[in-house]
């Protein structure tokens, strides 16, 4: 009920979006109150509001928790990018999605792999999931 209340969400969506993100970071249910804790904090410092954390954390949370990353963490990624490039949340969820995607699937191919077998890599994956908001992989030397 916070979370709809602060989101301005109906219960159905508020619902809907705690339990994604609870699930994918596989909190207890308990710790509903803290979802909604940190989305109110973030957005209360940041040029995001809570409707907005809680759409991109649906489309990003379970890719995140598989990659390492915090509920928290992910939660102030999130506001950064949204705040950085002003683009729609739910669209930047989706973005870091397929950014950590890329970055999960070079790890996966790389591990156990030798310093000199990085240079015949082929990063153009990752390199057009970064480069969809605004980063560079590699500078002018590389």
């Amino acid at each position: 009920m916070k979370l709809a209340t602060l989101a301005g969400l109906d219960f159905k969506d508020a619902t809907s979006q705690m339990t994604a993100a609870l699930r994918a970071f596989h909190m207890d249910m308990s710790e509903g109150a803290h979802v909604t804790d940190v989305y109110a904090e973030v957005a209360a410092h940041a040029a995001v509001d809570v409707q907005g954390l809680s759409e991109a954390m649906s489309a990003t949370a379970a890719i995140a928790n598989s990659a390492g990353m915090s509920f928290e963490k992910t939660t102030a990624m999130l506001a950064t990018m949204v705040e950085a490039t002003q683009e729609a949340p739910k669209n930047l969820g989706t973005a870091m999605k397929t950014i950590l995607a890329r970055f999960t699937e070079l790890k996966n191919n790389v591990a156990g792999t030798a310093d000199s077998e990085f240079d015949d890599l082929d990063y153009n994956k990752v390199d057009k999931a970064l480069k969809s908001v605004g980063v560079s992989l590699k500078d002018t030397a590389g």
